[in-house]
């Protein structure tokens, strides 16, 4: 499997972060803690991130919110959110 999904389904690290406007280590971050869900199936460790499932997560945090990790905090939101 190529770098770049070839099942437009799939993004890479990369994609979601630019998707998100966030850079590709705070993508990492959040998936490390648990807040972004990601799937490796490629015998390299790739993280893959199903759009449908980021798409659910700008629904449910907002677009206009994702910046950076650092001007807020995204389990609050999230939390707020989703409760």
């Amino acid at each position: 499997m190529k770098k770049s999904a070839d099942n437009k389904n799939l993004l890479t690290a990369g994609d979601v972060a630019r998707y998100l406007g966030v850079h590709i280590n705070t993508v990492r971050r959040w998936e490390q803690r648990g807040i972004l869900q990601s799937y490796r199936v490629d015998p390299k460790g790739y993280r893959w991130f199903r759009r449908e499932e980021i798409e659910g997560f700008i629904k449910k945090v907002g677009k206009s919110e994702i910046k950076t990790e650092k001007s807020f905090n995204i389990r609050e939101i999230l939390n707020k959110k989703l409760w």
